[in-house]
């Protein structure tokens, strides 16, 4: 569908000006979007309580943090990643799942809670590099009998400092190595 139509005088003026100033309001809008995408590639998260997976059965399960591939770092948080069932895929009901990313965990605090056997982790990787500082992986008071591991790394590097985790009934660290170029490196590691 076509109109045809013409501008009288004063609008055929008008966006004449206008047309003149248009690349410095391209360059305008330009500016304003660096400064968004350079603000969003790095994400920080100081001092959050975050909920990830289920309370129940008819819930939908989800991760509690789901970052696809921008550097993030987690800092002061506490994450809980509850699953109710072995229902749901692996990924489902992570505190953290994480692909490709540079991850950067620090004084925080993980809190699995799983009811009925579940193959979830607190924190699941899918390539990239995880580095977690001075941390604390517990199970919570629903753990008992769970499965899974609270550190799940598949692909890429791992590094753990001052890192300890408690009454774990699972895998405590699953590290799936892509190539002989991922390291996992342990500093301070304590199992209880």
């Amino acid at each position: 569908i076509g109109l045809t139509g013409r501008l009288d005088t004063i609008q055929a003026a008008v966006l004449i000006e206008k047309l003149k100033i248009f690349p410095d309001e391209i360059a305008a809008r330009d500016k304003v979007a660096k400064r968004y995408n350079d603000g969003l590639a790095k994400v920080a998260i100081d001092g959050a309580t975050i909920t990830g997976g289920v309370e129940s059965r008819d819930d939908e399960p989800v991760a509690g943090i789901q970052n696809l591939g921008a550097p993030l770092t987690l800092a002061n948080a506490t994450v809980k990643s509850n699953v109710v069932s072995d229902a749901f895929a692996p990924a489902v009901g992570a505190g953290l799942f994480s692909t490709g990313a540079s991850v950067t965990i620090r004084d925080s605090v993980f809190e699995r809670n799983f009811i009925g056997f579940s193959d979830v982790s607190a924190v699941t990787s899918l390539g990239g590099t995880i580095t977690v500082l001075r941390t604390d992986f517990v199970a919570g008071k629903n753990a008992p009998g769970a499965q899974g591991n609270f550190l799940r790394q598949k692909g890429g590097d791992l590094t753990l400092q001052q890192v300890r985790i408690t009454g774990d009934h699972g895998v405590g660290i699953q590290m799936d190595a892509n190539s002989a170029a991922d390291e996992l490196k342990a500093t301070d590691l304590v199992i209880d």
